[in-house]
């Protein structure tokens, strides 16, 4: 049985992004898996299987984040370089409201 809570991973396909989605999806959490390379996030979907999904998202687009989370109860954020540029995702929680 899949938990209810609904986890967007961003940055989910580099390094570290992998190692925390293959963690959360293990524990029966449905990912949406983001980057900006939409590509290579929904390769990683693909391989990871039902019932993950990919997800092409620039993190410094503020309107495209708040997007995305509606609908998610949590964000992971994994994508780098990490900094203070990286606020619109936190504003973009707030706006969605997820944590």
């Amino acid at each position: 049985m899949t938990p209810a809570i609904p986890i967007l991973v961003l940055g989910a396909y580099g390094t570290f992004g992998q190692h925390v989605a293959r963690l959360l999806a293990a524990r029966g959490f449905a990912l949406t898996l983001a980057g900006r390379d939409r590509a290579k996030a929904l390769a990683l979907a693909e391989r990871m299987g039902a019932p993950h999904r990919g997800l092409g998202l620039d993190a410094f687009n503020a309107q495209a984040c708040v997007e995305a989370f509606a609908g998610h109860g949590v964000v992971v954020h994994c994508a780098g370089p990490y900094g203070p540029a990286h606020v619109s995702v936190l504003k973009a929680c707030l706006a969605a409201r997820c944590h």
